[in-house]
């Protein structure tokens, strides 16, 4: 997410919000003797999870799983035209290991003999200053225009739970369960879908697949792109 440098604070909801998350495990590591007790003192969440989020900056990398962009308008186009660039190179280490981690979870399944197909690239900016969402991947740069139910559901009872004061821990938590629902109704509709044998399975509409995940019209599309991480040819079978 980015915001201009008209901004005197940033939104309430961000991560330099939420100090306990990250700024703990900062004064930690600076606190210690060495690099290694600070190493070993991390649980796996801390040193691998947290390490890809990173607060605002200046520059944009695409190592972080989650950050934030602090500039000027003509500073962020200029971070636009490097997120599209990225979006488009698909040789990267991560489509390498998306391609070995593919191959191994299709191996016993009944598309073996398929070419694996890697995930697309993706990017998703919100802007703070003007409350709009852009999606950048392979196929071009568009504006979000029907968000996911479940996705802004989320996010609102986040604020709330922020504005009462929940502990930064708890509400990190409550992110995970809410994502951990997201990715419970893709995994289900994983299992139904790669059941058969793909020659003998007729398509899913839409409204069969809202009625078999109890899921939400808008968060149709959200739950078919994290199964089809699962299990790519699940895009294929519903129309």
């Amino acid at each position: 997410m980015w915001r201009s440098v008209e901004d005197d604070a940033l939104s309430s909801c961000s991560l330099e919000s939420l100090p306990s998350v990250v700024g703990s495990r900062n004064r930690e590591r600076r606190t210690s003797t060495t690099g290694n007790d600070a190493f070993a003192s991390m649980t796996p969440a801390d040193g691998l999870g947290r390490s890809l989020l990173a607060g605002p900056s200046s520059e944009y990398s695409s190592h972080f799983v989650l950050s934030g962009l602090v500039g000027t308008p003509n500073h962020v186009n200029e971070a636009f035209a490097k997120m599209i660039d990225d979006v488009r190179y698909e040789d990267t280490a991560c489509h390498r290991a998306a391609a070995i981690s593919l191959s191994s979870s299709m191996s016993s399944s009944s598309v073996c003999g398929d070419a694996v197909q890697l995930p697309d690239n993706v990017i998703i900016l919100a802007d703070t200053h003007t409350w709009s969402v852009q999606v950048a991947s392979n196929e071009g740069w568009g504006e979000v225009f029907s968000p996911s139910e479940a996705v802004v559901s989320m996010l609102e009872q986040f604020c709330d739970l922020y504005r009462v004061g929940y502990a930064p821990r708890l509400l990190i938590s409550y992110l995970e369960d809410s994502l951990s629902d997201v990715l419970s109704k893709s995994l289900s509709l994983v299992e139904i879908v790669s059941r058969g044998s793909p020659s003998s399975q007729s398509p899913l509409s839409p409204e069969r697949v809202r009625s078999i995940v109890d899921c939400d019209h808008s968060d149709l599309r959200l739950i078919l792109n994290v199964a089809s991480v699962y299990w790519p040819p699940v895009l294929a079978s519903v129309v």
